[in-house]
């Protein structure tokens, strides 16, 4: 009771000294944070700057490079994995410890990240670091040294790594393999077992002088980065003169890939012929997906409305089904992901998706729902730096120039049921890759779909 009453009381003093305070001169004042676009420059050497101040505390700089599986070779198979994991180790000009100090100073840490056409080196810090941060990550990126005690430690993380996929990562990696064949594209993320302990100094730097070029490196800092040293970085880059590596194409196949490990689940990737990076059909192949089946709208939810779950749900069979959209710079792929609980019916599950899809027809109500759905994730992805950071950077190395979540929008609503049925139809009726993992006792072949 009593320490109620002082409770009230305090309430009751605190809220009057307040309310009696003298408003402050600046109260009422408001401020205007200096508005910036996007600056895009591609520099003699081939180089692509893109430098933006969306005025946050924290800075952010990073190289694109176009390099990653793709650029492998049968004898340097599983040289990208390692790369990426070699990140931060010693340099010309620092040594381990001497980044992870530098760095941590700065208040600040390295990411580095790769696919199966890039890999990007990135460096976060406090805004009064930039540039700092900038002479670090070109450092890490352009100049490493490859120990040979430093690429033995990273054996262990690989073995993690490689113990740590998840099915669905795994048979979308045998799906490429299935799809592009012997071709880059077709290379696999993560690096064969066997070839654990017999990537070498030699092949890291030999891979890095060959993809890590001036015209084939994107340079991307936001944050107070100045946009002069990010372009003076650029023009300081050369080319090795003994460096002749030229992109081999990579040319869509079909086929398919089955893996047999038993259990009670059944992995299935099926797919057609997709978009390519930049081209008229992506936006269309955008909104495809989203009408298939895309990502959830609600968090930790399931596309359970979706036209593919509708037809999974029609035919008895139950799990989780997803879109496939993976555009790449001379190829992509648009099909489907299906996790099955029942092996017993996947065959007639497997079966009737691939026809519904291939009879799908689309209507105005569809395209317009999935625009919307389109919209909402564009926008909303850039309410986080990580995602807009990161398109910026693939947006310049790929093509060289940036489209603001703004452009991309109009683009998705130019976009017609027509042009929707369209790409549907023919990937659905193209020549098909798949890719089956699990329990493969009823999965049919692809030449019986």
């Amino acid at each position: 009771m009593a320490s109620n009453i002082v409770k009230s009381s305090m309430r009751n003093v605190l809220t009057r000294s307040y309310a009696t305070q003298v408003a402050s001169p600046y109260a009422k004042k408001t401020y205007a944070l200096p508005e910036d676009q996007p600056v895009v420059t591609k520099l003699p050497n081939g180089t692509v700057v893109v430098g933006y101040d969306n005025n946050s505390p924290m800075s952010r700089v990073a190289l694109f490079v176009r390099s990653g599986s793709r650029y492998e070779n049968y004898d340097n198979r599983g040289v990208s994995h390692v790369l990426r994991l070699c990140a931060g180790q010693r340099t010309e000009n620092f040594s381990a410890f001497g980044i992870t100090r530098t760095v941590q100073q700065m208040g600040g840490n390295i990411v580095c990240e790769s696919g199966r056409e890039f890999i990007s080196y990135e460096v976060n810090a406090l805004r009064e670091n930039a540039v700092d941060a900038l002479s670090i990550i070109a450092d890490i990126a352009t100049s490493p040294q490859f120990r040979p005690w430093e690429i033995k430690a990273q054996e262990t993380r690989l073995l993690t790594e490689l113990n740590c996929r998840s099915p669905s990562i795994t048979v979308l990696d045998l799906l490429h393999g299935a799809a592009f064949r012997n071709t880059g594209l077709g290379n696999s993320l993560f690096i064969p077992d066997s070839r654990i302990g017999k990537i070498n100094t030699e092949q890291l730097q030999e891979f890095v002088k060959q993809t890590h070029t001036p015209s084939r490196i994107a340079i991307v800092g936001i944050g107070g980065v100045p946009l002069e040293k990010l372009i003076k970085l650029g023009k300081k880059m050369e080319a090795d003169p003994q460096s002749n590596f030229a992109d081999t194409p990579s040319t869509y196949g079909g086929g398919e890939i089955r893996r047999e490990t038993g259990g009670s689940f059944t992995h299935v990737a099926l797919v057609g012929p997709g978009a390519k990076i930049d081209s008229e059909e992506a936006a269309s192949f955008a909104i495809a997906q989203f009408i298939l089946g895309g990502p959830a709208g609600i968090k930790h939810g399931s596309a359970s409305t979706s036209k593919i779950a509708s037809i999974l749900a029609s035919a008895g069979g139950s799990g989780n089904i997803t879109a496939i959209n993976a555009s790449y710079t001379d190829g992509g792929l648009f099909g489907f992901l299906l996790v099955n609980e029942q092996p017993d019916k996947a065959g007639n599950v497997v079966k009737a998706i691939a026809k519904g899809v291939r009879t799908l027809k689309i209507t105005d109500v569809d395209v317009k729902n999935a625009k919307a759905k389109a919209k909402a994730a564009i926008l909303l992805g850039t309410e986080f730096v990580e995602g807009e950071f990161e398109d910026m950077g693939l947006q310049a190395l790929f093509t060289g120039k940036y489209l603001t979540p703004a452009q991309v929008v109009e683009s998705i609503d130019k976009v017609t049921a027509s042009s929707v049925q369209s790409v549907i139809t023919n990937s659905a009726k193209g020549k098909l890759s798949m890719a089956s993992l699990g329990n493969l006792r009823n999965v049919p072949y692809i030449d019986q779909l």
